[in-house]
């Protein structure tokens, strides 16, 4: 945790806020491309994604399109899921860490 300090009216106080995760700047790149992808897996792309044995934690895939996505021994800990497209059981029994 790191701590904040507010001020309000001349007074000051400390307050503790949590520590924001960074994703390194490639992992932001493939993210903002997965993100705006207008087309997915057979519905205008002949090929799925492959994000195989990438480290994707506490990430937020919210809504995303993840049709076919080869999650093979991908790590997912933390990671939003909520609402993503046409994601399987299956897709999912190959994730090392959900």
């Amino acid at each position: 945790m790191h701590l904040a300090i507010d001020i309000q009216a001349n007074e000051s106080a400390k307050s503790e806020v949590p520590e924001v995760r960074k994703v390194s700047l490639d992992i932001q790149a493939i993210l903002t491309v997965i993100g705006r992808r207008k087309n997915s897996f057979n519905n205008g792309e002949a090929n799925c994604l492959d994000l195989k044995a990438t480290c994707l934690e506490e990430i937020d895939l919210w809504e995303a399109h993840l049709e076919g996505t080869n999650f093979g021994f991908a790590n997912l800990a933390g990671t939003n899921l909520e609402g993503a497209k046409n994601l399987t059981i299956d897709q999912l029994s190959k994730v090392e860490t959900l």
